[in-house]
């Protein structure tokens, strides 16, 4: 929706291979609410060429949440160009090639997964260091998030609970020196996920993806000599 012009909900139901029962749905609660229930404003709803025509166009809040996913590639087309830079050709762009394709990818895996069980995912990718290496309590994600269900998304992201079966992106372990810290870190699973979705952001092909090898990890004294690893120190991730 960071399009130049306001576009149909048939149109965006097209573009975003959404039924436009659904497209519609979702266009409520973007906008001005649907029902009883408020909507987030990221969305305005706007008149079309007929009377019962409706369009849709990003708000200056939805514009702003946009320019987080292409605030470098807006830069870099500042510095390109000396010229004035067509923003919303930018977010369109990289929202509709890079974004959503990669979502896709989260979605092809685990169909059923929450925004905020991925975000999740994402950070423990991020700052794996923190977990596998320095042994801080997963709480920090709960306080850094603004999460109150932690544990479950640990949990579904992990061998799942109770009726709810695990995604196996991540694996859990307890902390050697205090059980009663979690420490999260990806599988082979997730590191192959995170790769894809990596390479997908970046209009790449996927390639291999590598982790070390178990005595080539316990001779490094930090994360940062894994970069002067040899290819003998790496096992391939085989994507199932």
């Amino acid at each position: 929706m960071a399009a130049r012009e306001p576009v149909a909900y048939d149109v965006l139901a097209a573009r975003t291979e959404q039924s436009y029962a659904t497209t519609s749905t979702m266009a409520g609660v973007l906008s001005d609410g649907r029902g009883k229930r408020a909507g987030l404003k990221l969305l305005r709803r706007i008149s079309g060429a007929g009377r019962k025509q409706k369009k849709l166009e990003a708000s200056r809040t939805g514009l702003a949440v946009a320019r987080l996913f292409a605030k470098t590639e807006i830069e870099q087309a500042r510095t390109e160009n000396t010229g004035t830079v067509d923003e919303k050709h930018v977010l369109s762009d990289q929202l509709y090639n890079r974004v959503l394709p990669s979502l896709r990818l989260a979605l092809e895996a685990a169909p059923d997964i929450q925004l905020s069980t991925f975000c999740v995912l994402l950070y423990v990718c991020q700052h794996e260091a923190k977990f596998g290496y320095d042994g801080e309590h997963s709480s920090i994600i709960a306080a850094k998030l603004g999460l109150s269900n932690l544990s479950r998304s640990l949990d579904r992201l992990a061998e799942g609970y109770a009726d709810y079966p695990g995604y196996g992106f991540l694996e859990l372990h307890k902390k050697s020196t205090d059980r009663r810290v979690t420490l999260p870190g990806l599988s082979d699973a997730g590191a192959r996920l995170m790769s894809d979705i990596a390479a997908r952001l970046r209009e790449k092909p996927p390639g291999v993806v590598q982790k070390p090898k178990p005595a080539s990890l316990e001779s490094a004294r930090a994360p940062e000599d894994i970069r002067d690893f040899d290819d003998d120190d790496f096992d391939n991730i085989n994507w199932q």
